[in-house]
C-alpha cells in the first residue's frame, strides 16, 4: 500500500488505519506533516514528506481546467483580511476540508 496524503490533519491520520503492513506514506508538507510522518513511523510504515516545485506551464493548464469546469476545488471558508488570525487558526486545526481563502478586497 502507498498513501499519498495531500490533505493532512485528521483525514491523513485516519487513513493510516487503512494501510497494510510495510506500507509507504508520502505527505505534501502541511502544518501536520511532521505529526503524520511520526505516527506512520510508529506504526511501522516508511514515511516521508514531498516538496512541490511550481511550474508555470502546469499552473496555466490547471487554471484552464478549472475555468472550463474540468477541475473543481472545495472552498471551506472565505475570511476577510481583518480575520486573518481566524483563518490561520482554521488551517492549524487540521479539520479543514477544502481551501481557506483570504479576501484581500480593501
Amino acid at each position: 500500500d502507498v498513501l499519498i496524503d495531500l490533505v493532512g490533519g485528521d483525514a491523513a491520520l485516519d487513513a493510516l488505519k487503512c494501510l497494510k503492513d510495510n506500507a509507504r506514506v508520502i505527505t505534501v508538507p502541511t502544518i501536520s506533516a511532521e505529526l503524520i510522518c511520526d505516527k506512520a513511523k510508529l506504526l511501522g510504515f516508511e514515511a516521508s514528506g514531498m516538496l512541490v516545485e511550481p511550474d508555470p506551464s502546469q499552473l496555466d493548464t490547471l487554471l484552464y481546467m478549472v475555468g472550463v469546469g474540468l477541475l473543481k476545488t472545495e472552498v471551506q471558508h472565505i475570511y476577510p483580511m481583518a480575520e486573518v488570525i481566524a483563518a490561520h487558526q482554521q488551517v492549524e486545526s487540521g479539520r479543514t476540508r477544502g481551501k481557506v481563502l483570504l479576501d484581500m478586497t480593501c
